[in-house]
Order: structure tokens, then C-alpha cells, then sequence
């Protein structure tokens, strides 16, 4: 067995980079940062994959220094996610704690992988001189990824959701102030990150989300109403990506194509 490594790189605090207990043997564990595609240009590689400055509050050498939660198997049979693994809280969590930041492989729209169960949407700032309405990226843990991927919806196992994505960025001016080189413009850092809701969560208790409605900004109304009609359905509907008006998110898809596998698992039974 190889030694643990540790980290101190930027803030001072020492943490594994290992992966934690209960990780899957055929999935990359990523602790310090997402991973870019071979495809993805280098300014998106930058606001994404990069190292976070180290007084930012989202800092994963911050976040698994709290050491929140715990990876474990699904055991009742009528949970939804049966068989699988689940994200749970080791200690109680105060309400509006961030949590997790969530890494995967950041990816451009053409390599997204409709069988993915884990390939949430993000949507990318134009980086050219001229400005634009910037484009749809993915970041899709399927392969590699942290603990956040272990978070389930919370339909079918709760009331409600006890956690929430949220974006993160990271202003420029925040990040140009600790470059040294003067030939390279600054930009900003993104990402998604889970954080707790508006209640404690006690020990013990699953961290549950919401993967529905409300993620991104509006789309056409014809696709809106194809989506929500596939996601009611529980149908692995295909969401449509023609529309170049607003971003379109993979969790609505995500979320539907499981609900359709485990529908189908179900069945099976």
C-alpha cells in the first residue's frame, strides 16, 4: 500500500489526498481541483481547473479539513439509490455551511455522455476580446470526481432537500493579485459547490439535493415544457440543445435518467 500523501500548499492546512473511505477502486479521486478534457481551450482550463486563491472560503483543503461527511452503501431496499452510495454527515452541520465543491472532468458540449449519471452543466463566460454570450460546458463526474457525486436527490427519501448547488466565482481582480506574470490576463475562477440548507443537518442524516428546476436561467418555452414533461414522467427524455439563448442544465437530464435506470431496476426486481 502506498503512503498517504498530505497537502499545505497554499493555506497551511495538511490534508489527505488520498481518497476517503467507501471510494469506488474504478473511479480517479480528484481533491485539489477538476480536470479538463483534452478539448477544452485553455482559458476555460484556467477558470476552472485552477488552484484556488488561498484565502477563499471554497478552498477544498478548507472544506475536507471540516471532515462534514462520510461516503456510505445504501442498504433499505426502498430507497431509491438501493445498491448504491450515499454522501451522510458525520457531525451535525450548521444551516449555510459550505460543504463540497463538485469535481469531475470539465468538458465541452460536444463530449458529453448521455449515459452519464453525473454530468452536471455549467455555463462558461465568453473569454474573447470581443465579449459573447459565453457556451454550455460539462463537468461530469462519472470517472473522476470527490464526494460531492455521492449526493442523491432527495425525492423518494425525504420531505425535502437539507443541501443546494450554488455557483462560486471568483472575481479577476482577486485572482490577477496573485499572478506574477503581467503577460497573462487574469480570470475568473468557477465552479459549483453544495452547501448546506436552511436547517441543521443532525448526525447521521443523508445529504439530499434537489436536482429539478430552477438550476439555470430560462429557455425556449417549447423546451421547458419538453424537459419538465420528461422529468414528471421519470423518462430518460433528451433535452434539447438547439437553443443558443441561455444555458441548458445536464442535472434536469441527469436527474431523469436515473430515475428511469432505477425505475427500470425496480421493475426488474
Amino acid at each position: 500500500m502506498s503512503k498517504q500523501r498530505t497537502s499545505s500548499r497554499d493555506v497551511g492546512i495538511r490534508y489527505p489526498l488520498s481518497a476517503p473511505v467507501n471510494w469506488p477502486e474504478d473511479v480517479s479521486y480528484l481533491a485539489e481541483a477538476c480536470s479538463p478534457s483534452p478539448n477544452l481551450s485553455p482559458e476555460h482550463k484556467r477558470i476552472f481547473c485552477s488552484p484556488l486563491p488561498a484565502d477563499s472560503p471554497f478552498h477544498p483543503a478548507l472544506l475536507r479539513s471540516q471532515d462534514w461527511t462520510v461516503i456510505k452503501p445504501i442498504t433499505s431496499p426502498a430507497h431509491p439509490a438501493y445498491g448504491q452510495s450515499g454522501l451522510f454527515a458525520k457531525k451535525a452541520i450548521p444551516p449555510r455551511t459550505i460543504l463540497l465543491l463538485y469535481f469531475g472532468q470539465v468538458h465541452t458540449e460536444e463530449e458529453s455522455d448521455e449515459s452519464s449519471d453525473y454530468d452536471l452543466g455549467v455555463w462558461a463566460p465568453s473569454t474573447g476580446p470581443s465579449g459573447g454570450d459565453g457556451m454550455r460546458l460539462g463537468i461530469d463526474a462519472t470517472k473522476m470526481g470527490n464526494e460531492a457525486r455521492f449526493v442523491n436527490d432527495y425525492r423518494g427519501v425525504a420531505q425535502r432537500a437539507n443541501v443546494e448547488f450554488q455557483e462560486y466565482e471568483i472575481p479577476a481582480a482577486a485572482v490577477d493579485s496573485l499572478s506574477d506574470r503581467d503577460d497573462v490576463p487574469a480570470l475568473p475562477l468557477r465552479g459549483l459547490y453544495f452547501q448546506s440548507g436552511s436547517r441543521e443537518i443532525k448526525p447521521g442524516e443523508e445529504l439530499l439535493t434537489s436536482y429539478g428546476k430552477g438550476f439555470w436561467a430560462a429557455r425556449k418555452p417549447a423546451e421547458v415544457e419538453e424537459d419538465e414533461k420528461a422529468l414528471t414522467e421519470g423518462q430518460a427524455g433528451t433535452i434539447s440543445r438547439q437553443s443558443q439563448a441561455a444555458p441548458v442544465s445536464h442535472v434536469e437530464a441527469m436527474l431523469a435518467r436515473q430515475r428511469a435506470r432505477l425505475q427500470g431496476m425496480k421493475s426488474a426486481r
